[in-house]
């Protein structure tokens, strides 16, 4: 910058400058440059474009003038910032009738929001629960009990007020007209934990105190708790008015003061409203619907004296049976029995009348086992116990399991019939319980054309403790 004297100065010379300006000199030269010990640092600046700031060319030494928006305008871009973030906080149900929240408890750049959402209005009549249990005005819009446990309250204190600032005398008075014992039902609900709530009957007449009204209640179902100025759904349902009386009730007399336990009642007279008590004992009998003492021999047959089988003698009472001629008697001692020729009972001859595991018995008739069809598949099942004979016709190439149920000693057969293809082998289950045993020999070789049988004889036999069915032999190729 440079200095133009306006009048003559004699040298040396001392120039000073005020406003923010200092003036030095140097090789001679006098330089003129702000005074940054009076300037005023400032962080904020209101009209950017009409604020200037000087700005020196280090290599004219030349100063310009810039407007500060000018020279924001101008600066150099810095790097890309991380991203800013969204984030869901908490929601929180508020009191109906109050303003939503939404907070930021995060950061600028990584938000955070909390929302509080005000609860719809509830069904019913709106209160606020007090926790004083004393027989006194709840105030305006509150509603009580008279004990801090719900479940053991037995009087509410209500407001005729509710918190929605209605009046509500005239419906109040109308919660206990039902001419029934029990009133109605009343609930309290927690607007914002529908989980605590309260159900009572109401089961007397209103106390009308003015401007807050007493009801006698007795719980029904309580559920969690309620606290101070929790804000109250409050519901009613009136119970329907006592029915009329039926016709006669309650003009039945009796001509007794007391009873027994079970006895009979019968009616006394024929209005159909006095009854008496049945003093009758023995076998009783109706005779035109009158009960009436029956008579053995007459009206029922009286059984004899004694103990013995019993018949109907030819006039109808009973009597004592005889042993051989009016049923068979049996004979003394322990026996199979039969009938005689003449109709009696007689001991059977073992080995003659019935056959005996220790007595030889000699059939007059054919005797065996039918052949029964066991299941085809890809391994085959045999229960001897029931299928002490059986066949299977090979559909494909199978697996004989072992069987099942077998009987040390017993002789089993089995056919093995080709299928319309033929050509089918059948492997053998050869180790465990019932598997199958062909000794040294090993299994014999089917026959393989189409729609043959062959038949296998084996032997149920124990031999190191297990039972298998031993090969005895086979025939084969029948069609």
């Amino acid at each position: 910058m440079t200095i133009k004297l306006r009048q003559r100065v004699n040298f040396p010379a001392t120039v000073t400058a005020s406003g923010g300006l200092a003036v030095t000199k140097d090789n001679g030269k006098w330089n003129v440059a702000p005074d940054w010990s009076v300037l005023t640092q400032v962080t904020s600046l209101s009209d950017p474009d009409l604020r200037e700031i000087w700005a020196r060319d280090p290599v004219t030494n030349l100063y310009y003038r810039i407007t500060i928006q000018a020279f924001i305008d101008n600066l150099p871009e810095g790097p890309p910032g991380a991203a800013a973030t969204v984030a869901a906080g908490t929601t929180t149900t508020l009191a109906p009738g109050s303003n939503a929240t939404f907070t930021n408890v995060g950061t600028s750049s990584a938000a955070i929001f909390n929302v509080g959402i005000p609860a719809g209005k509830a069904a019913g009549l709106h209160y606020k629960w007090s926790t004083n249990t004393s027989s006194s005005d709840p105030t305006s819009g509150y509603i009580k009990v008279n004990n801090a446990s719900l479940a053991s309250a037995t009087a509410l204190y209500i407001s005729e007020t509710d918190a929605d600032s209605n009046g509500l005398s005239a419906l109040l008075a109308t919660w206990d007209d039902s001419t029934n014992i029990v009133k109605g039902q009343v609930k309290f609900t927690k607007v914002t934990a529908p989980a605590n709530f309260a159900i009572y009957n109401i089961s007397g007449t209103l106390t009308d105190n003015g401007t807050w009204d007493t009801f006698a209640i007795s719980a029904v179902s309580t559920n969690g708790s309620l606290s101070a100025d929790d804000y109250l759904s409050v519901e009613f349902v009136r119970s329907g008015d006592k029915g009329a009386d039926g016709a006669g009730t309650g003009d039945v007399t009796s001509n007794t003061s007391s009873s027994v336990d079970g006895e009979i009642a019968l009616f006394n007279s024929t209005t159909g409203k006095q009854i008496k008590r049945a003093a009758l004992t023995g076998v009783l009998k109706a005779n035109s619907g009158v009960a009436a003492v029956a008579t053995a021999g007459t009206d029922y047959l009286a059984p004899p004296s004694g103990t013995a089988i019993l018949k109907a003698n030819s006039g109808g009472a009973l009597a004592n049976a005889t042993a051989g001629t009016d049923y068979l008697a049996p004979p003394s001692g322990s026996a199979i029995l039969k009938a005689n020729s003449g109709g009696a009972l007689a001991n059977a001859t073992a080995g003659t009348d019935y056959v005996a595991p220790g007595t030889a018995t000699q059939f007059t008739a054919q005797q065996g086992a039918t052949i029964a069809t066991l299941t085809d598949g890809t391994s085959i099942a045999w229960d001897v116990s029931t299928r002490q004979k059986a066949q299977v016709t090979l559909g494909g190439n199978r697996t004989m399991s072992a069987v099942t149920n077998a009987v040390e000693g017993v002789t089993y057969l089995l056919w093995v019939i080709q299928d319309g293809t033929g050509s089918r082998t059948l492997s053998w289950t050869t180790t465990g319980a019932g598997s199958f045993d062909f000794g040294s020999a090993g299994a014999p070789t089917l026959t393989t054309t189409a729609s043959r049988a062959d038949i296998l004889c084996f032997e149920a036999k124990s031999i190191a403790s297990t039972l298998k069915l031993r090969y005895v032999g086979i025939k084969q190729g029948f069609s």
